[in-house]
Parts: C-alpha cells; sequence; structure tokens
C-alpha cells in the first residue's frame, strides 16, 4: 500500500540522514525529488473517475519503491 511504501520511505530517509556529513545533500536530493514526484504523479482533479486515481497511486508506488531503493 502507499502508506507502507511511505513509512519505508521515511525510515529509509531517517537512515541517510543519521550522517552529518551527507545530511545537507541528502535533504537537497530529497527536495529534489518531492518536486519530481508532484510532476510526474500530478494527483486527479475531483471528481475524476476511480481509474484515473489508481493510475496515480500506481505511479506513486512505482516512484516511491524506486526512491525507497535509491536510498
Amino acid at each position: 500500500t502507499l502508506a507502507a511504501l511511505d513509512k519505508a520511505l521515511a525510515e529509509a530517509l531517517r537512515e541517510r540522514l543519521a550522517s552529518p556529513r551527507t545530511r545537507e545533500a541528502v535533504l537537497a536530493d530529497q527536495r529534489r525529488w518531492l518536486a519530481a514526484r508532484a510532476l510526474a504523479c500530478p494527483a486527479p482533479a475531483p471528481g475524476v473517475e476511480a481509474r484515473a486515481a489508481g493510475q496515480t497511486a500506481r505511479c506513486l508506488a512505482r516512484i516511491y519503491e524506486q526512491r525507497i531503493a535509491s536510498l
């Protein structure tokens, strides 16, 4: 689920941020990823059919998995 992926991403990010030496670089990279995420998987407009919402959820799951693997 997206909730589980969000928790896994938070944990992976927390581990990477533990190193003071790379903390700022990791934070900058995370900010870039968040901006790209919003562009890659835009939220469907209110009232849009469930199929579009499902496509967005699959898109988010894919990029969350990629991000977790990259951390």
